[in-house]
């Protein structure tokens, strides 16, 4: 069980989701719902994703069941929701299962030889994940799989995103040893974009206006983690939501899971001290050129990392799905 712990750990610290949400007039006018984990006062009791009204203290299951789950991501309405399930428990665990709920009903639940980090559209209409061949697109409406991006490349890909008009995909991909972000165009495979990069951590997100994806990654060898853009002429800027090192005050800062709610930003900011304390928030900006700031109450505070772990966006409070059992 330790071991699947640090797996799921491994891949929270950075399930960033890869989506565009349309905000309110103003941000405050409705708070972001966010991911976390949260558990039992045991690990083997589960952990269940757990959707959270920051600043409010409401919240509400988002996965159906106890058990290990993971790396969600969302439609922007919330409706549409994608994420990973363990088979069993403990020593019984055999794998993991993609789950796909629509306004909480089970739309499919599929076996998968690999932990990949799905990705919903905008829209809700389709969920990408990569598999075996390349990438394969789930049709939402027609509860089909279909091969997606044909002419992209098929192997090395740890995660990707969909552009809101579809045209365009975003993709953490390893060629010949050296790992990239790419943008290619869905309609013949071609490269619009590329930039080296030491890793990443979640999905990369689309702006509302599809031309600049921002993703979560190490900004020099061994350091923490900030966020970058790409756009699709291959322009490569840093952003504000930068990681800082240990400080006097023996405090570490990580940004991750970038999003755009129409031009702001939205990020986690996750600050670790070196006597073990975590403390989550929700950070937001006009711009990726503005410093980031806190948006409501901390999501998190204390020494229990394991216990409850930040993930990512997954829509609006009006529309929260809840999972039928």
């Amino acid at each position: 069980m330790k071991r699947v712990i640090a797996l799921a750990l491994s891949l929270v610290t950075g399930a960033g989701l890869a989506m565009s949400m349309q905000a309110p007039a103003s941000a405050g006018d409705v708070p972001p719902i966010v991911v976390i984990y949260g558990v039992g006062k045991s690990v083997d009791k589960g952990i269940t994703l757990i959707a959270q009204v920051p600043g409010s203290g409401t919240s509400v299951a988002a996965s159906a069941k106890t058990g290990l789950n993971l790396a969600a991501s969302s439609s922007t309405d919330g409706r549409v929701v994608a994420y990973l399930a363990l088979r069993g428990s403990g020593s019984n665990a055999a794998g993991w299962v993609l789950m796909i709920r629509q306004d909480g009903a089970l739309l499919r639940r599929t076996l998968i030889k690999d932990v990949v980090i799905p990705s919903v559209s905008a829209d809700g209409s389709t969920v990408l994940v990569v598999g075996p061949n390349g990438l394969k697109a789930f049709d939402v409406k027609r509860q089909r799989w279909s091969a997606f991006c044909t002419g992209c490349p098929t192997t090395s890909i740890s995660s990707a995103a969909i552009s809101p008009d579809r045209r365009k995909v975003a993709m953490s991909h390893k060629d010949v040893g050296i790992q990239y972000m790419e943008i290619y165009r869905v309609s013949d495979g071609r490269r619009l974009a590329r930039t080296t990069i030491e890793g990443t951590f979640g999905n990369p997100a689309w702006n509302a206006a599809s031309n600049t994806v921002a993703y979560a990654s190490p900004q020099t060898t061994g350091s923490l983690v900030g966020i970058r853009t790409l756009t699709t002429s291959g322009v490569v800027a840093d952003t504000k939501f930068k990681s800082t090192s240990a400080s006097p005050t023996g405090r570490a800062v990580n940004y991750v899971s970038p999003t755009w709610i129409n031009n702001a930003v939205w990020a986690m900011r996750l600050t670790f001290s070196t006597d073990g304390d975590l403390v989550a928030r929700v950070v937001t900006a006009e711009n990726w050129n503005s410093a980031p700031r806190a948006f409501g109450s901390p999501l998190y505070s204390g020494k229990e990392a394991w216990r409850i772990e930040l993930l990512a966006f997954v829509g609006w409070s009006a529309a929260l799905p809840t999972p039928a059992h």
